[in-house]
This record gives C-alpha cells, structure tokens and sequence, in this order.
C-alpha cells in the first residue's frame, strides 16, 4: 500500500502441520499475472517434524510488451536425497 502501486500476488503454501509456522512462495507483481500455477512437495508425509521435505512452487505468467514471461519460484529441500526427489 505505501507504495501506491497496485501489487499481484501468487501464494504457494507449503504443506505443514498447523503446529509450524507457515511457509511458501510468494510472487509479487506490478504486472497483472496472466496464469498461475502452484504445487506443494512432501516427500516424507508421515513426518510432521521433517519440514525441511514439506516445500512448494509458484509460477505465474506475465504479458510484458506483448510477451509472454515466466517467472517461477521454490526452496528445495538441504538434504541431498530429498533435494533429488523434489528435483
């Protein structure tokens, strides 16, 4: 609001149990999004306390001078072998 701009958003929580604070992607824009998409990983899902697996990813598309342009965001996990799953 301080800005005075009219600001876009996409949100992408990641998936974690009520008990952690919430954690996601967020992508802001000046530019109206034109598409959106989310998704959420969680490769150890019997595992509340392993958050570090429990991640997410946004991508929205933007029309900039007529052309498209995507912008994409996610955390992968630090664990190696949850990293490559996630990749």
């Amino acid at each position: 609001t301080l800005t005075g701009e009219t600001w876009h958003q996409v949100w992408a929580p990641a998936p974690r149990a009520s008990t952690y604070t919430p954690e996601g992607n967020l992508i802001l824009s000046r530019v109206p999004v034109f598409m959106s998409a989310t998704t959420q990983f969680d490769s150890v899902p019997n595992d509340p306390a392993w958050t570090d697996t429990k991640r997410s990813a946004a991508a929205v598309t933007l029309a900039v001078n007529d052309v498209q342009l995507v912008v994409a965001t996610t955390h992968l996990p630090l664990d190696p072998g949850q990293r490559q799953q996630h990749l």
